[in-house]
């Protein structure tokens, strides 16, 4: 497994999930990230050398891997592929680089779920304007991210194609405090005429619903993020969030090392497609993502335990 860190909540649930499956499944699992990393080193050679440690010293059969960026991936894979070691790759894979698979939930896919649920609850509640649309806010996420990009082409997949739907503003953003300046702004020209917020990084939202909470229309809008991250499922829980979806990292990490292993073993699992990575193709292996709400209470207490003290 070579992951750039274990300590986000992501990659901290990834990997508890691998080693309570490694340990029912009889996997040895060899483990390196770029937290503990030799100071004379760059992180990208960090990322190299666990790489080499990996395949050379532990002698992994399959490697797991998260990609830090496509400069230092194109070495990692050489090292691999000198070596005939498959590489499934989970969430993101380097442009243009061919492995052995990607385990992901398709961003795009995910962005689509969000603006379903957060439109059919709108309708619900009649939450429309006077004219009868539901006009929204999208904060695209990072302008950096590839997956806050297609997050939000699957937010527009939707939204577009519905003619009550009105997109009043939207914007790219940094930090959770440019979120909560794009919506505390745009309430502000609008007068509050807003219906729908949809946000496509889940550490935005926390920044986004302080500022419909200032303008006292929390309980009006209807917003849905993607990530599902502890502080967007503290408000979703405290029901001032309706919506987030959920990668169900665990899941995806898991599957990823059954994966892995059905190749290292000579039996792999089919794959559910291709993903297009550019000018190759790539075996797809799809993971459903799931919707949370304060209807799925159960789940977010697996998700979060921290959210529910004994």
């Amino acid at each position: 497994m070579l992951f750039p860190t274990a300590t986000t909540p992501t990659t901290s649930a990834m990997k508890t999930a691998i080693m309570r499956y490694a340990a029912s499944a009889d996997v040895h699992v060899s483990w390196r990230d770029g937290d503990d990393r030799d100071p004379a080193l760059t992180p990208a050679e960090q990322e190299l050398q666990n790489a080499v440690d990996l395949i050379r010293e532990d002698g992994v059969q399959a490697l797991v891997y998260t990609p830090s960026d496509g400069r230092t991936a194109s070495d990692v894979l050489r090292e691999a592929a000198s070596a005939g070691v498959p590489v499934i790759c989970v969430d993101s894979v380097p442009e243009n680089f061919s492995v052995d698979g990607i385990v992901m939930v398709p961003p795009a896919y995910a962005g689509e779920m969000a603006a379903t649920a957060a439109l059919e609850r709108a309708r619900q509640q009649r939450r429309v304007n006077v004219e009868g649309f539901i006009n929204a806010l999208v904060i695209e996420g990072s302008w950096q991210s590839d997956i806050d990009r297609e997050v939000a082409r699957g937010f527009y997949n939707v939204l577009d194609k519905d003619p009550a739907v009105r997109v009043l503003s939207h914007t790219s953003t940094l930090t959770p405090t440019d979120a909560f300046q794009f919506v505390s702004r745009e309430l502000n020209s609008y007068a509050g005429n807003v219906q729908l917020l949809l946000v496509a990084s889940t550490e935005y939202v926390p920044g986004a619903l302080l500022a419909a909470r200032t303008h006292g229309l929390s309980d009006w809008l209807i917003s849905a993020g993607v990530g599902a991250g502890v502080e967007a499922c503290r408000l979703t829980l405290d029901n001032v969030h309706d919506f987030e979806v959920d990668g169900m990292a665990a899941e995806r990490a898991t599957f990823a090392v059954r994966v892995a292993r059905s190749l290292a073993v000579g039996e792999p699992v089919a794959p559910d497609g291709v993903y297009r990575n550019g000018t190759v193709d790539v075996p797809l292996y799809r993971q459903e993502p799931r919707v949370l709400s304060r209807d799925n209470v159960r789940e977010m207490q697996d998700l979060w335990p921290s959210l529910f003290p004994q």
